[in-house]
């Protein structure tokens, strides 16, 4: 569904990603794991065609976005939702307007707005947050905000979710929250999902495949136990949460800042 080959990204000569492959099965959870700022979100948004890369290709459900009209990326955009790290949520809208919104954009499908507040009830509802629906971005918690963003996403009925750092900044008891609502989006409508995170707990949770990103590429990829069973010491640094010594390999890549 989803191939990344000797993809290549600088930024001010800081190399980002290098030779970097990815590859995501159709219907499957990959998680992208590895230490704050080394470029897994910069991964997700390459696959969305939000950066293009110097080079390399990237392929998603068979077409090459770094080639693609913009016709064609428009229409590899339809298939795949962002939920974005800070949830990405309009101020100056309630929780059900901001739901609403890709239904009332959406022009080449124009729905009713029966239709539309009725499934803005329905994903709400998926997302325990239909009483909600009426409040504005700043009147409820993170973790709200979080699954709002989540209800949005799924309102375009999505075939790919891409997830960047879903439980950053909440709370272990909405975390667990967040982990439970992405196993029941795969399990309700089958997406093929990517799942950023530096959060341990929630990787082995989703992931039915996961790589470490180290360098700029994946170092280290396999079923969650696979990977905790790993001996690289890089991996076993990172798992056991110590500080990863990379910065004299860094300089020599141009990696560091």
């Amino acid at each position: 569904m989803i191939t990344l080959e000797k993809v290549n990204k600088a930024f001010a000569g800081r190399r980002v990603l290098v030779d970097y492959d990815l590859q995501v099965n159709d219907g499957e959870t990959f998680v992208i794991i590895g230490p704050s700022g080394i470029g897994k979100s910069v991964t997700l948004k390459h696959i969305v065609g939000l950066l293009q890369p110097d080079s390399g290709s990237i392929r998603v459900d068979g077409v090459d976005v770094t080639k693609a009209s913009a016709n064609e990326l428009r229409e590899v955009r339809k298939k795949i939702g962002f939920l974005f790290q800070g949830g990405a949520l309009i101020n100056w809208m309630t929780v059900g307007e901001n739901v609403a919104l890709p239904l009332r954009e959406n022009r080449a499908h124009r729905m009713k707005e029966a239709e539309i507040q009725a499934t803005c009830r329905e994903k709400l509802s998926l997302v325990n947050m239909a009483s909600e629906a009426n409040k504005y971005p700043d009147a409820i918690s993170g973790g709200m905000r979080k699954r709002a963003a989540l209800a949005r996403v799924l309102v375009a009925n999505p075939g790919i979710v891409l997830y960047d750092e879903p439980t950053a900044g909440l709370d272990p008891r909405m975390s667990s929250t967040i982990c439970n609502l992405i196993n029941d989006v795969k399990r309700q409508f089958g997406v093929t999902a990517i799942v950023v995170t530096h959060d341990l707990p929630l990787a082995y949770a989703v992931g039915d495949r996961m790589g470490m990103m180290h360098l700029g590429k994946l170092i280290e990829v396999g079923t969650p136990a696979e990977v905790r069973a790993s001996k690289n010491p890089i991996v076993r640094d990172f798992l056991e949460g110590r500080p990863i010594q990379s910065v004299e390999e860094e300089s020599k890549l141009g990696l560091a800042p």
